[in-house]
């Protein structure tokens, strides 16, 4: 062994820190160019796809396709003016390939409906405006429709674009829709006057609509529009001549915006009234139930949270039936010493004896 000396050592070192240098700067080197035993990830996993066409050392990244997601379908929304027809049972209905749609009357001769429609499409769109739900076609419009690839468009009908010669039942080559309009009728009937009309609210929870006669009427219908926006629909169908009012009892709170019409008909067919529109505060359809032998009491705050002195506490506890026919409310503090069923009103000899009170409901009406 050849001994070292300071000197020789430290040039000994050098040579192989070096190398260790050399190694490292090599295994960097390497390791940026890409592994073709290993899939690279992608820079943006995202916004491409990958298209290796089964090669399996090219990766997504290194193809860089763009994955464009596009809707399937468009919502198309339909606007249909017909032909002024007033009738009892009208229907617009749309075909269009094997989609079918039926609208919703909304306001005047205005029928809208909205559907999902595949994008990019081709097929004949007909729009059919029936009678007797669909028994007879009053006027027909057809034309080709494509859809667009936006996720929304709509699409418009006017009254002059129906064909209604088709319907010509007496054979003199105008229809009956134009006889109709014209103020006349084929079959030489006369169709009822429109009748005045009025909206009364009424406890509990129902709206009054009343109407005045119409001698030439046979019949009256009752239509609503539940929100003032969705179309009508019947309520009450075929009420008889003479009849006058009709009580609609309802879900207040579903009818803040609602509109009502009186349909006046017979054979030669129906009239409308003006809109009967539902505004302002419902309060006077909002029912309750009053003991009758009611006692207030008195509010004493004088330890502190406020308690009612007196009071008898009609309606502490209340039980209705499972039908909705028979209601029990609890009177807890009621002062009387009276037993059994009808006890005297005016008995007040023993304190907070408390009594029950029954109601039953009988022709819409609740009774004690």
């Amino acid at each position: 062994m050849i001994p070292l000396n300071r000197t020789s050592y430290q040039l000994l070192r050098l040579p192989a820190l070096l190398l260790v240098i050399a190694s490292l700067v090599s295994a960097c080197s390497s390791s940026s160019e890409p592994n073709p035993d290993v899939t690279q990830p992608a820079s943006d996993a995202t916004n491409t796809v990958g298209n290796n066409n089964g090669n399996p050392g090219e990766s997504q990244a290194q193809t860089g396709e763009t994955e464009t997601v596009t809707a399937a379908s468009t919502n198309v929304d339909f606007r249909i003016t017909v032909p002024a027809y007033q009738s009892n049972a009208l229907q617009v209905r749309l075909d269009w390939g094997t989609t079918q749609l039926y609208a919703a009357w909304n306001v005047d001769e205005l029928w809208t409906v909205s559907g999902d429609l595949p994008i990019n499409t081709d097929n004949t769109l007909v729009v059919s405006f029936n009678d007797r739900n669909g028994g007879i076609t009053l006027g027909q419009f057809e034309t080709n429709f494509r859809t667009g690839a936006g996720p929304s468009e709509s699409f418009t009908v006017t009254a002059d674009q129906f064909s209604t010669a088709q319907w010509d039942s007496d054979g003199d080559g105008v229809s009956n829709l134009d006889e109709l309009i014209a103020g006349t009728n084929p079959d030489g009937g006369v169709v009822p006057e429109p009748v005045a009309v009025n909206l009364e609210l009424v406890a509990d929870k129902t709206f009054r609509i009343s109407w005045e006669d119409s001698p030439a009427a046979s019949y009256y219908d009752i239509l609503e529009n539940l929100d003032g926006v969705s179309g009508y629909y019947a309520v009450a169908n075929n009420i008889g001549a003479g009849v006058q009012t009709y009580d609609h009892r309802v879900a207040l709170y579903k009818r803040a915006n609602a509109q009502y019409i009186v349909q006046a008909c017979n054979s030669s067919g129906c009239s409308y009234s003006e809109t009967l529109s539902v505004t302002g505060t419902l309060d006077q359809a909002i029912g309750y139930f009053k003991s009758p032998n009611p006692k207030g009491g008195v509010v004493d705050t004088s330890h502190g949270s406020p308690i009612t002195i007196g009071a008898d506490h009609f309606g502490s506890s209340v039980n209705l039936s499972a039908d909705g026919s028979t209601l029990v409310m609890a009177a807890t503090q009621e002062d009387s010493s009276a037993r059994g069923i009808n006890g005297s009103q005016s008995d007040d000899s023993v304190n907070n004896s408390g009594a029950v009170y029954v109601f039953v409901r009988s022709d819409n009406q609740w009774e004690l």
